[in-house]
Formats: structure tokens, C-alpha cells, sequence
């Protein structure tokens, strides 16, 4: 980003978006659940000084929008916002680009058991979460600004291998705004998980639900049959602006 130093100074800005946009749940046991939340951030620019055009930039959710004017009630924060990329708020909904974006976050693995086809040993279940930086969130001046991401990954293993099942995974999706990015990650979790359910048929069982909040996917042991184990990766992606 680069901040012109004949016309204007600017200022950049990342911010956590407000809602969390899913939850995944592993039941350990009765009483213990292991819990994450995955969320988004949106970054903006908005020039300060500018005697030329007040045009500022906001992304959030796999989109960018153009703001003019500056407004604490308004959409990104701006008297003005609308999509660059896009004519229409409802081409945004029915982008397939910010849907294929969405359903990057969330991804399934899984490896049979040595000698049986139908059952699965192992599911590896992958998730990408976005988080400012703390203290590093804003900056302003003249010349060049730039956001820097970092990330970092930590796996858990739930279950013992080929011995003992963890609980039901489940994955709750919000319904946040643009439709479309939440409903890309949930029809791609809830279509992975049911081609797992097809391929495993055995000793794995899948139940979906739809809420006025939210979306829900789940994969669970089936009673009696053989064991498998979870292992959960989590990515969580630092975003800084410098």
C-alpha cells in the first residue's frame, strides 16, 4: 500500500471481525470438549488530507469495497461503501470466487484401516483462523505500508490409534453476511464429511442440521464398531500492518 506524499497521509488499520465464523467441537469425553473458534479480520486503507479523492479501500470476507467519507454507523466504518468488483451486493452473495475462498478453511483427511476398506483409522481435521496482531494493528503516514502475515500450528491428537474413539466432531458455521462466504465452508465441510461417512460406512455416522444461527455438520463412531483416531490442526494466521 502505498501512501502518496504529494496528495494525502493514510492510514491502515486490521480489525478481528466481530463474529466468530465457525466452531469445531471434538468431544473428548462425557464431560470434556475440546473447543475452537475460527474467525476473520478485515484491513482497510483510508487516505487523510486528501484534496484530490477521499477514496479509501475495506476487505472483509473475500471481498474488497470502496469508501469515501468516514461514518461511525456506516458499513466499514465509511459515509459511502460499496463492492469494487462487483455491480451488486447479490453478486457478491453468488460469487463462486469468495465461496472457493471460504471453503479453503476447513479440510478433512482421513487413512483406512490396514485390513478393511470400510473403516477408517484416522481422520486429520485442518482449519485456518485469522487474528490482528496485538499492537501492531494501525499505522499512518506518508510512503509505503504493508501487512505481514504469521502463522503458526498446533496439532492435537484426540483418541488412541486403533484403540479408543474420541467423541463427535462437529462443526458449527454462522450465518454472517455475505451469504456466501458462510455457506461456501459449510457445504464444503458438510460434503467432506459425508464422502468420508460413503467411504467409511462402518464405523462412521453423519448428521447435519440447519439452525436460524447457524449451520451444523457432525461425524461421529458408530456404537460397536472399530475405533478411530482424530487428529485436529489448527492455522492460525497473525495479521499485522507495518
Amino acid at each position: 500500500m502505498v501512501f502518496s506524499p504529494l496528495t494525502s497521509a493514510g492510514t491502515i488499520r486490521v480489525r478481528g471481525e466481530l463474529y466468530q465464523l465457525y466452531n469445531i467441537t471434538i468431544n473428548i469425553t462425557i464431560t470434556d470438549d475440546s473447543i475452537t473458534d475460527g474467525r476473520l479480520v478485515n484491513f482497510s486503507y483510508q487516505p487523510v488530507g486528501d484534496f484530490w479523492l477521499d477514496q479509501g479501500y475495506a476487505w472483509h470476507y473475500g471481498y474488497v469495497n470502496v469508501t469515501k467519507g468516514t461514518s461511525p454507523s456506516g458499513a466499514d466504518g465509511a459515509a459511502l461503501s460499496t463492492p469494487l468488483s462487483y455491480a451488486t451486493m447479490n453478486d457478491v452473495k453468488n460469487s463462486g470466487t469468495i465461496r472457493k475462498f471460504a471453503a479453503s478453511l476447513i479440510d478433512a483427511d482421513s487413512r483406512l484401516w490396514y485390513n478393511s476398506s470400510a473403516n477408517v483409522s484416522h481422520i486429520t481435521l485442518s482449519s485456518v483462523t485469522f487474528r490482528p496482531e496485538p499492537g501492531a494493528t494501525y499505522v499512518s503516514g506518508n510512503g509505503i505500508g504493508t501487512f505481514a502475515l504469521a502463522a503458526t500450528v498446533n496439532e492435537t491428537t484426540y483418541g488412541i490409534p486403533e484403540t479408543a474413539s474420541p467423541g463427535a466432531i462437529t462443526v458449527y458455521v454462522n450465518r454472517v453476511a455475505p451469504d456466501s462466504f458462510p455457506l461456501g465452508l459449510y457445504n464444503r465441510c458438510n460434503q467432506s464429511f459425508a464422502n468420508l461417512n460413503a467411504t467409511y460406512p462402518y464405523n462412521i455416522e453423519h448428521t447435519f442440521a440447519s439452525e436460524p444461527e447457524y449451520e451444523m455438520t457432525r461425524l461421529a463412531p458408530k456404537l460397536g464398531s472399530l475405533p478411530f483416531a482424530v487428529s485436529y490442526r489448527n492455522v492460525a494466521v497473525n495479521v499485522s500492518v507495518q
